[in-house]
């Protein structure tokens, strides 16, 4: 999987140690892409918080049992209260 993700030709180093220990927020985490991404940055060793507006039972976080992995958070990216919460 690390190919899939290796985007250290675009600025975006993921095996380096970058992510390693950085809190990092993904909102969309349960979806097609977020799914991936937050596997991605897990992986690296950041500390993922991810923000779920609604459940995905089949989504690739799930079956990959990395939603135990991080920090999940339900509710609305345009919720500007919950986000200064989770940024805080």
């Amino acid at each position: 999987m690390e190919d899939m993700v290796d985007n250290t030709d675009r600025g975006i180093p993921m095996s380096n140690g970058f992510w390693q220990d950085r809190p990092v927020l993904v909102t969309g985490c349960a979806g097609f892409l977020g799914s991936w991404l937050t596997i991605a940055l897990v992986d690296a060793g950041a500390n993922v918080v991810g923000l779920v507006r609604d459940a995905v039972p089949f989504s690739q976080l799930r079956r990959s049992g990395y939603e135990e992995r991080i920090i999940t958070v339900r509710g609305d990216v345009t919720d500007f209260g919950l986000v200064e919460r989770v940024l805080n």
